[in-house]
């Protein structure tokens, strides 16, 4: 079974950023994430939806 949710040491590791940018990230407006205790959890699935909706925005923006 795959991974459902990624702890914000997880995500890091998955998408090469380092531990500060990976916090900043789970404090952007929009950005899936919940929290459960102290800890900071990343849905995979909605995490895919959220990059694949950045790079559609980026690539709008880039081609304006």
């Amino acid at each position: 079974m795959d991974k459902l949710i990624l702890d914000v040491k997880e995500l890091k590791q998955q998408l090469g950023i380092s531990r500060a940018a990976a916090y900043e990230l789970t404090r952007s407006e929009g950005f899936p994430c919940f929290k459960v205790g102290k800890r900071i959890l990343i849905p995979v699935e909605e995490l895919k939806k959220w990059l694949s909706q950045q790079a559609l925005t980026n690539q709008n923006l880039l081609s304006a």
